[in-house]
């Protein structure tokens, strides 16, 4: 039920596209303006209630920007404020849905103060609940920072969001920077389309995700074998590797359009949510291992398994991403290392210490799995040929470089060194996935 808005109005048609059909339940519809109590229009441009996604409970607040063109006064921001403290009590996900020309001037300093509490309670649930934000229009200022505080950010095809306007940004001569697009290509966004599309994406990612931090992941029944060949996994790239292992070839990708070298997202694997972890580049980017750790950090609130999938030789080494390497590695490697949730690698190429980032044994694997075309170099043998060799001629190299291929580098080396667990045919990849997330299962509850 809701009171006050057109079922043809902007703010209505989001609200039912992303919710079941007939579940919204308006709460605060008679609300108004702090300084307009009189003549102000009720609900002040803010419409908030709960409803239910896939048939579950779900809180959601929406701008409608034909109310004050979706300002943030204090009833506004207080009504916002007042979702998240309902999912609070009852551990339930928030759908945020934004469109404002950003916060009403006349009550500014009201205002700020009640967005920073608003910023403090969304803080607070993070990774308690899935948070997913669908910037429908407008999006800026401290706006924008309260949507990249969400799990998942969501816009339309004519929506912007920045912090800065991009007339004041220095060195900016165009508004590009606010788009959808620019800000998907930057890594801030996960999925841009129409209404319909970016709804379907939002209904989709909680069916993958458990409703807080304290339960598991709905089980999903298969129908896809278990046992269905994968040929041509070892060779396939990141994105199509997936969809041959995971039910009904499905792949939920995040931070679609981003350009950061690493491919993330969710699957399911026998019935069973997995948050992927894959590398689409040789060289392992700075934005890409910083993109990887958050994911980790949140499958692991989640207690949702990760699956990675290494195919990398190296760290890129561009004069501007040297610096930022060593950090984002170590990041990275925590991320892994902390995580306590099962945790399967599958090693295409996994080269030096940029193999050992990627979920190795090392850093908590439960099992690495591996081919008889994986490649584990732990330095290149001509390299180690050059260091190790006696003698600085090319014989004497070229003999230590055969031993170092021999002793370190071989995947036999790798096995025999406990950095591999198992060598199977590519076309067993999901079968052995399947059982191994099977046997794994038990550490997905919390402790």
């Amino acid at each position: 039920m809701h009171m006050n808005h057109s079922e043809s109005s902007a703010v209505m048609q989001r609200i039912r596209a992303v919710l079941d059909q007939e579940s919204f339940v308006e709460r605060g519809a008679g609300i108004r303006p702090a300084l307009r109590f009189t003549d102000g229009i009720p609900g002040d441009g803010a419409v908030i209630g709960s409803g239910l996604v896939n048939g579950d409970l779900v809180f959601l607040g929406a701008q409608d920007s034909s109310v004050y063109g979706g300002s943030v006064g204090l009833s506004h921001a207080a009504k916002f404020r007042r979702i998240y403290e309902e999912a609070a009590k009852v551990k339930a996900p928030v759908i945020e849905i934004l469109d404002s020309t950003g916060i009403r001037l006349e009550e500014a300093g009201e205002v700020m103060r009640e967005m920073g509490e608003l910023i403090r309670v969304k803080a607070e649930l993070r990774h308690v609940v899935p948070m997913v934000t669908l910037i429908a229009g407008n999006c800026a200022g401290v706006l924008a920072i309260l949507a990249s505080m969400s799990d998942y950010v969501v816009m339309l095809e004519d929506a912007s969001c920045f912090v800065t306007a991009p007339d004041a940004v220095i060195g900016q001569k165009d508004a590009g920077s606010s788009s959808a697009r620019h800000q998907a290509a930057e890594g801030n966004v996960d999925f841009v389309g129409n209404l319909t599309d970016a709804a379907a994406y939002i209904r989709s990612v909680l069916t993958y995700l458990p409703v807080d931090n304290r339960g598991l992941p709905e089980y999903e029944p298969a129908e896809d074998p278990l046992n269905r060949k994968t040929e041509d996994f070892f060779r396939a790239d990141a994105r199509t590797s997936l969809r041959m292992i995971a039910d009904d070839g499905v792949f939920l990708e995040r931070r679609i359009g981003s350009e950061r070298g690493m491919v993330t997202g969710l699957i399911r694997i026998n019935g069973q949510t997995v948050g992927a972890v894959v590398t689409e580049e040789e060289k392992l980017k700075p934005e890409g291992m910083q993109e990887a750790a958050s994911w980790i950090r949140f499958c692991n609130d989640f207690r949702i398994p990760v699956l990675t999938i290494a195919d990398t030789t190296g760290f890129s080494r561009t004069q501007q991403e040297e610096p930022l390497v060593g950090r984002s590695a170590a990041d990275l490697a925590a991320a892994y290392g902390e995580a306590d949730i099962p945790k399967i690698t599958v090693v295409k190429r996994a080269c030096g210490t940029a193999g050992i980032i990627m979920g190795s044994v090392m850093l908590g694997a439960d099992l690495v799995i591996g081919y008889s075309e994986s490649k584990t170099e732990l330095l290149p043998d001509d390299i180690a040929g050059m260091i190790m060799a006696e003698k600085n001629t090319k014989e004497a190299q070229k003999q230590a470089a055969a031993m170092f291929r021999e002793k370190q580098n071989s995947l036999e080396a790798a096995v025999g060194r406990g950095r591999i667990d198992t060598i199977i045919l590519p076309e067993e990849t999901r079968q052995q996935l399947a059982a191994a997330f099977e046997i794994y299962f038990p550490k997905t509850e919390r402790k």
